[in-house]
C-alpha cells in the first residue's frame, strides 16, 4: 500500500500504513465455565466486626440475591467530590472500602486535583481525604487514605472469577444520584495489548467511574471506568485482579501535589477503541493506476481473514501528505460478498492533486554515456557502466 494511506473499515479500526480490520471476534478467545446446577440460594449472614480485620471475607461460592448484595455492598461504597488549589470541585466519581481507612477509585477521577472529600452513601458526615497510598495510572486505579472511619471493606476477588454472561451489579453515583444499583452481565472480556478488561451491560454514567463491580457472591470482580456514550450497554471495568496487586503494594502516603499527571494515551481508558485488531477483513496493497501520470485513480484489495463471508463492507480510505497530515478521504461501500479466505479488488478515484501529495514522483535520474574518441565504438558495455549518473531537477 502507498505511503501515507490508511484504511477505516466499518469505523471500527484503523492503522497505519493502510491495514485495517472489519472487526475482531474477540469472543472465540474465550473460555466459557461449564454449565452448572443452579445453586441454593442462601440468605447472607451478619458478619461480626473483628478488631483485626474490618472487613468481609472473600466467598466465591456464596450466592446472594440482588436486594442481599445491595444492602450488604451500598455502605461501603462512597461519593467522591475532588477540588482544585481554591476548594472548587472539579469532578465527581465513586469508590469503595477496600482496606482500614482506605478507598479504591480511578486514577481519572482524582487526577488533577489538590484536594477532595468522600461521603459514604447514605451519610452526611464528609471525610478528608489525605492523599494516596497507591496509584496505577496504566490500568487507572488510585488507592486513596482518608480520615479514620469504620466502615466495612468490600471483598476482592484476588483473580478472574467472572465469565462471559456472568451476572454482575454495579453500584455508583452516576450524575451525583448516590447509591444507583444496577445489574447486568460481562458480556465479554476484552484484551488491549497484554491486558484485560471486563465489557458489561450493567449501566454506568459518569459519575459511576470507581465503582465496585460485584459479581452473584457480593465479591468485587472489577472497577467500573469507562462508557460509550453513542453505543448501547457499552460499559467497561478494569478486573479485580489489578487492584488486588494494587492494593498490596500500598506504599507512604502521598499527597495529591506530588502525583504525576497522566499522560495521553497511557491508559487504559485512553486506549479503549483505538486498539489495532488481529483479524478481519483488511484493505491491503492499494496503488494508484494512472499510466505513466497522477491521475487520482486507484485500487486497494478487501482482505476477508475471517472464516465466515462478508458482506456489506463499507468505510473509509484516509489519505495524507508526506508530513503525515489528512489531505482528502475516499468512502468505501462494498455490498457484495466477499468469501472467506479471499480478497476483492475495488477502485476508486480522488482529485489527482491528492496523488501528488500522497505519493510525490522521485527526481528523474538520466545516464549519460561518457565520450568516446573518435573512431571507438560506442557499444562497449564495459564503458558505458562507467556513466555519469545526473539528477535532473
Amino acid at each position: 500500500m502507498t505511503r501515507g494511506t490508511t484504511v477505516i473499515i466499518a469505523a471500527i479500526a484503523l492503522s497505519s500504513a493502510g491495514t485495517i480490520l472489519f472487526f475482531r471476534p474477540w469472543e472465540k478467545y474465550q473460555t466459557l465455565r461449564p454449565v452448572e446446577p443452579e445453586p441454593e440460594v442462601r440468605k447472607a449472614k451478619p458478619v461480626p466486626l473483628q478488631e483485626q480485620h474490618l472487613g468481609l471475607d472473600f466467598r466465591p461460592d456464596q450466592p446472594l440475591t440482588p436486594p442481599e448484595i445491595a444492602r450488604r455492598a451500598s455502605p461501603s461504597v462512597v461519593l467522591l467530590t475532588m477540588q482544585d488549589a481554591r476548594g472548587q470541585p472539579i469532578s465527581l466519581g465513586s469508590g469503595f472500602f477496600v482496606d482500614k481507612d482506605v478507598i479504591a477509585t480511578n486514577f481519572h477521577v482524582i487526577d488533577g486535583a489538590a484536594a477532595g472529600y468522600a461521603k459514604v452513601i447514605g451519610r452526611t458526615a464528609k471525610l478528608n481525604i489525605k492523599g494516596t497510598v497507591a496509584v496505577d495510572a496504566l490500568h487507572d486505579l488510585a488507592l486513596i487514605q482518608l480520615d479514620t472511619s469504620s466502615t466495612l471493606c468490600l471483598p476482592v476477588a484476588p483473580k478472574p472469577s467472572v465469565n462471559i454472561s456472568d451476572a454482575v451489579y454495579a453500584i455508583g453515583n452516576p450524575k451525583g444520584l448516590e447509591g444507583t444499583f444496577s445489574q447486568g452481565i460481562v458480556s465479554s472480556v476484552r484484551t488491549l495489548g497484554s491486558d484485560r478488561i471486563l465489557q458489561i451491560t450493567t449501566p454506568i454514567s459518569p459519575g459511576s467511574s470507581g465503582g465496585p463491580v460485584l459479581d452473584q457472591s457480593g465479591n468485587v470482580v472489577g472497577v467500573s471506568f469507562a462508557s460509550i456514550e453513542k453505543g448501547q450497554n457499552l460499559n467497561f471495568a478494569i478486573p479485580s485482579d489489578y487492584l488486588a496487586a494494587l492494593r498490596d503494594s500500598k506504599t507512604e502516603l502521598r499527597p495529591f501535589t506530588a502525583i504525576p499527571r497522566a499522560k495521553a494515551r497511557t491508559t487504559l481508558l485512553d486506549r479503549i477503541g483505538n486498539e489495532r485488531p488481529l483479524a478481519g477483513v483488511v484493505g491491503e496493497n492499494l496503488t494508484y493506476d494512472g499510466a505513466g501520470f497522477q491521475s487520482g485513480q486507484f485500487s486497494l484489495s478487501l482482505h476477508n481473514k475471517l472464516r465466515d463471508n462478508v458482506t456489506g463492507v463499507f468505510g473509509i480510505v484516509i489519505f495524507h501528505d508526506v508530513a503525515d497530515q489528512p489531505i482528502d478521504i475516499y468512502p468505501i461501500n462494498y455490498e457484495g460478498v466477499i468469501p472467506a479466505g479471499t480478497a476483492k479488488r475495488i477502485s476508486g478515484h480522488v482529485d489527482p492533486s491528492v496523488e501528488r501529495l500522497n505519493c510525490p514522483l522521485q527526481p528523474l535520474t538520466l545516464i549519460v554515456p561518457p565520450s568516446f574518441p573518435a573512431g571507438q565504438s560506442r557499444s562497449s558495455d564495459s564503458q558505458f557502466q562507467h556513466g555519469v549518473m545526473q539528477s535532473v531537477k
